[in-house]
């Protein structure tokens, strides 16, 4: 009975990191770029036409809402809420994933990348993980 109660427990706390995590690295990019945004769009407000400054005043308060309380509040909350449904793939783009080699770990947990693996091309040094 233990079994599969602790099993259940570790996916909802690995979620719950996976979710605190993916904010955690994500959260200062998208706080700077909604700032951006806004202090941009604040500039519409200071036009001569009233329609500028309408539009002006609404996307800059749509930014900051986005950026705060759809981005930082409801997104994680929903996230909770669907659990393991996030992480779902339609099976083209699952047979994609596995065809091309796309996953979180990146390579594969029995092959370390060594010197001898990378390479340099015109983008930066790029590892082959195929050896």
């Amino acid at each position: 009975m233990r079994g599969p109660q602790g099993t259940r427990r570790q996916r909802v706390v690995a979620l719950i990191v996976a979710v605190a995590l993916g904010l955690a690295r994500t959260g200062r990019v998208v706080t700077a770029a909604a700032l951006l945004m806004a202090i941009s769009f604040a500039a519409l407000i200071a036009a001569q036409v009233a329609f500028m400054r309408m539009f002006g005043l609404g996307l800059t308060l749509a930014v900051l809402v986005d950026a705060t309380l759809v981005r930082m509040l409801l997104v994680p909350a929903f996230m909770r809420v669907l659990g393991r449904a996030n992480w779902w793939a339609p099976g083209p783009l699952a047979w994609l994933h596995a065809r091309i080699g796309i996953s979180e770990a990146g390579t594969a947990p029995d092959h370390k990348p060594s010197l001898s693996d990378t390479t340099v091309t015109e983008t930066g040094p790029r590892v082959d993980s195929r050896s």
